[in-house]
């Protein structure tokens, strides 16, 4: 278990005891295919992120709502395949941020942008919702802050400031 992901993924393995049918994943990935990854999206992915990918690739089952209150937790594949879409998307029609108005909260954490190409999947609600890490994030934010965006989404909700918290209070929610 890696250090960095040791509180997440304790996290992780409480939810699944919390909530059995949310404990099936795909194994992790190789190192090769995280920096596939950065070398597709050309971001350093944060380390809390990769070691996430390193122990689970995801849910297996995705005919059934999601473990985060509907949002899938997505193998890697997946969140780059997305990832490009939203950067095609923004490269067909450089219009999109200013035609489609975001707001953040809290203010100030996070670019109040519709796309942002330093936004990094992990995960979705199947419509284009999106649960990601944030690595252009505003001045009062973090780098790795894992945000809720998306096309239904008027608000760039800053969840968590790290993936590790994510998980952390994720875990809490679902206890309490």
């Amino acid at each position: 278990m890696n250090d960095v992901f040791g509180a997440a993924e304790s996290a992780l393995v409480e939810l699944v005891a919390l909530v059995p049918e949310a404990g099936v994943f795909n194994p992790g990935v190789h190192d090769d295919r995280l920096a596939e990854a950065e070398a597709r999206l050309g971001l350093l992915l944060p380390e809390d992120y990769t070691a996430l990918y390193r122990w689970r690739d995801g849910e297996v089952d995705l005919s059934q709502p999601g473990m985060f209150f509907g949002y899938h937790f997505r193998p890697l594949a997946y969140n780059v395949e997305m990832w490009g879409i939203w950067r095609d998307s923004l490269r067909e029609d450089p219009t999109l941020n200013t035609n489609i108005i975001r707001t953040s909260e809290p203010p100030g954490w996070t670019p109040a942008q519709y796309i942002n190409v330093a936004r990094v999947p992990l995960g979705d609600d199947g419509a284009m919702n999106m649960l990601g890490v944030d690595l252009n994030p505003g001045p009062e934010g973090q780098v790795g802050q894992v945000i809720r965006y998306g096309r239904d989404e008027p608000v760039v909700t800053v969840l968590a400031p790290s993936v590790t918290e994510f998980f952390v209070r994720f875990t809490d929610v679902v206890k309490t």
